[in-house]
């Protein structure tokens, strides 16, 4: 039960850590940042690889 109950809370963790980072982008596009600058912020804040952040970025930067 309590594998259960973890893999749970992960989820939900990795979800939230998900939608933070979609927020941040499109909060940063309306503010005028570029993208290669917020690739680096994004990967800084959220201690991604360059490539994930700048998949997440390529993603929600529309």
């Amino acid at each position: 039960m309590c594998e259960v109950l973890d893999r749970v809370e992960n989820r939900g963790i990795a979800k939230g850590i998900s939608q933070g980072i979609r927020l941040t982008i499109e909060i940063a596009k309306e503010c005028g940042i570029n993208k290669e600058n917020l690739i680096e912020k994004i990967k800084e804040k959220f201690s991604l690889s360059d490539d994930e952040a700048k998949e997440n970025v390529d993603k929600y930067y529309c």
